[in-house]
């Protein structure tokens, strides 16, 4: 289960750092309720986990993983590849 998987990496890091939840809580600035709901697999916002991760340290890893997409198949790759050209040379627009 990913989320389970996330919570599980994210608490052994914690660990790691000799923190407590409270400790990640208050340097994140989320809830000790949200930790303690990440690392049990539990949903949480996508705001208080990017506070998580950048606690951590991890906001240029996140980044680096959007600017590598794992596209579907070939068409999406190109189209991607398209939107990255100025817009002088951009064949189709998207709507």
């Amino acid at each position: 289960d990913f989320p389970l998987a996330v919570g599980e990496r994210l608490r052994r890091q914690r660990v790691a750092f000799h923190w407590r939840q409270a400790d990640l809580a208050e340097q994140a600035g989320v809830s000790v309720q949200t930790i303690k709901a990440m690392e049990k697999g539990k949903s949480i916002s996508y705001e208080n986990l990017i506070r998580v991760l950048l606690t951590f340290g991890h906001g240029t890893d996140f980044l680096r993983m959007l600017e590598t997409p794992h596209f579907p198949n070939l068409l999406a790759q190109e189209r991607f590849v398209e939107l990255d050209q100025p817009k002088a040379l951009q064949k189709k627009r998207i709507r």
